[in-house]
């Protein structure tokens, strides 16, 4: 349905920057704006294809008629080459170590929802509607330290384990953590991203993750 003019959102349905930035703070954008641009700067480098509009965000989708939707801060489309042309999408959620693991524990629980909500009458999942493949998660850990990286993780974890939406999540999706200053470095193909699944590997690529 159409947003009436200053809802807040764009006929797309999609928040409006100046909404994110008072709802978040204009460094909430800012990172998002350094993720994306790490994004299209490595797929450039590499013959893959991320573009200007490849990164949207804070889309909200329904979870259930009991609770709230999921936001992830943005939502990533990617055209990867690497094991054949394929079409890669990923939720990114921002964490910073000042606001503690408790919000990014809670967007990630909103995911498992989504996640988990049945399809109609109860067959398959809802998502199922809209992808073939549950998009992955991106955390990004902006402003934490290269020595504080382990415990941001562990900490995430830690979360996860005691929502059992979560957890399941995890264990069926591709997720992981990275810094952001790793990225606009290296590059999200480099292997920066700490996996979140159930057990515990060494950093890869964002393409590799398994759950």
């Amino acid at each position: 349905m159409t947003q009436p003019p200053g809802s807040g959102q764009s006929r797309t349905g999609q928040a409006a920057p100046e909404q994110i930035a008072l709802r978040y703070g204009r460094g909430h954008l800012l990172d998002l704006g350094r993720v994306h641009t790490a994004f299209v700067t490595d797929a450039r480098r590499r013959g893959e294809s991320c573009g200007p509009l490849d990164l949207v965000p804070a889309p909200a989708y329904p979870t259930s008629p009991d609770t709230g939707p999921y936001e992830p801060a943005a939502e990533l489309a990617y055209t990867a080459t690497t094991t054949g042309r394929r079409r890669m999408r990923a939720f990114v959620e921002r964490h910073r170590p000042a606001t503690g693991t408790e919000y990014v524990a809670a967007q990630l629980a909103a995911c498992g929802r989504l996640w988990k909500q049945p399809g109609p009458s109860g067959s398959g999942r809802a998502w199922e509607r809209d992808w073939r493949v549950f998009p992955s998660v991106l955390v990004v850990l902006a402003g934490t330290t290269a020595a504080s990286v382990g415990a941001a993780v562990e900490d995430l974890l830690l979360a996860a384990e005691e929502n059992p939406a979560t957890a399941e999540l995890l264990a069926a999706v591709p997720a992981g953590a990275a810094r952001l200053e790793d990225l606009i470095q290296h590059g999200p193909a480099a292997p920066v991203w700490h996996p979140l699944g159930a057990e515990r590997q060494a950093p890869v690529g964002w393409t590799q993750l398994q759950a």
